[in-house]
């Protein structure tokens, strides 16, 4: 009878550490970053991916379609990983688009070999003006989204990534806030980098993770390289690739928690319902916003300003509004690569 208890006891064991071990993920490509087994014990859970039910509507301007005399752009439906619905057969009244001021004509595509689903012509070289809905019979996520510069498959191709997670990304805002430029320790895009790579070391979150910032040289989407679907520590997908530079964010980014702060934001994952400043520079479409970037992030004054976006919000992640003070403290988005 003991040795029966014993070996319940020791399967139950085995069953309850299988249950909260880590996510198993690939190495980081530095041991530095990767973390000891050690450290994995003191660090946070990286939740299994939550599976997504429904597709994605993405667009983008495309100079390969012509549409008449006129620039076009293309949509598609997607599924979470960022590939096209092969079996899906669109029609034109599937989708409307606006720029504002009148309807603009669609054009389905029924080969099913094509990039897209539909073409549509650019009546502007603004993107802001466009919305695009998605009126057909298919379950969609979002059934609106924005007009991209460009289709980010397109964009990401060729790049190779660091630390795959089996073909998903990571991301997280640190817990703590930092002010551009009051020393060495956040004064550049680079010196953010290094802050993200120690906050997921210490929290045995593996990877190569860079910050998601621009600045005067460089815009946030050729910084930060998207060509998985982005999922929080919970398992939730923030994003597919697609997706990424919108303001139609799935889930929100959780904060990590290096410190273990009591405070609401830290203990709930961001999830208070509160702001949650976070410096980005960077505009929904992953470029540059104005001149908003604290002077490269090495100035903390209450001129310029830096723009940020709001962790606890899906569509104001990124741009929250108007520039804040550089003299401000605000938390930073990471991402592995």
């Amino acid at each position: 009878m003991k040795k029966y208890i014993l070996a319940l006891a020791s399967l139950a064991l085995s069953i309850g550490c299988s249950e909260s071990s880590l996510w198993t993920s690939p190495e980081a490509s530095s041991s530095e970053i990767k973390g000891s087994e050690a450290d994995a014990e003191a660090g946070i859970s990286v939740a299994e991916p939550v599976q997504v039910a429904g597709a994605f509507l993405v667009c983008a301007a495309d100079s390969n379609v012509s549409v008449g005399d006129a620039t076009g752009m293309g949509c598609r439906l997607e599924d979470f990983q960022g590939a096209k619905l092969s079996d899906y057969g669109p029609k034109d009244s599937d989708i409307s688009i606006s720029d504002g001021a009148a309807a603009i004509s669609v054009s389905s595509i029924t080969d099913s070999s094509q990039f897209w689903h539909w073409h549509a012509a650019l009546s502007s070289d603004n993107l802001d003006l466009y919305t695009v809905n998605y009126l057909g019979s298919e379950r969609l996520v979002e059934p609106s989204t924005i007009v991209q510069q460009s289709h980010p498959e397109i964009r990401v191709r060729d790049v190779v990534m660091l630390s795959d997670y089996e073909n998903r990304q990571i991301m997280f805002a640190s817990a703590d806030s930092y002010i551009p430029g009051e020393d060495d320790s956040f004064n550049s895009i680079a010196s953010a980098d290094i802050i993200c790579n120690e906050r997921a070391k210490a929290q045995s979150i593996a990877g190569v993770f860079k910050a998601l910032l621009s600045d005067s040289n460089t815009d946030a989407i050729n910084h930060v390289m998207v060509k998985h679907p982005a999922y929080n520590l919970s398992g939730e997908l923030i994003a597919s690739p697609s997706q990424f530079w919108t303001n139609r964010h799935s889930a929100l980014i959780e904060l990590d928690t290096m410190l273990g702060e009591d405070d609401d934001e830290v203990s709930t994952g961001g999830r208070g319902g509160a702001k949650i400043s976070v410096w980005t520079g960077t505009d929904n479409r992953g470029q540059l916003k104005g001149a908003e970037h604290c002077d490269d992030w090495s100035v903390n004054s209450d001129n310029p300003k830096g723009k940020s976006g709001n962790a606890a919000s899906l569509d104001k992640w990124v741009d929250d509004g108007p520039g804040a003070n550089c003299e401000e403290a605000a938390r930073l988005y990471c991402v592995s690569q």
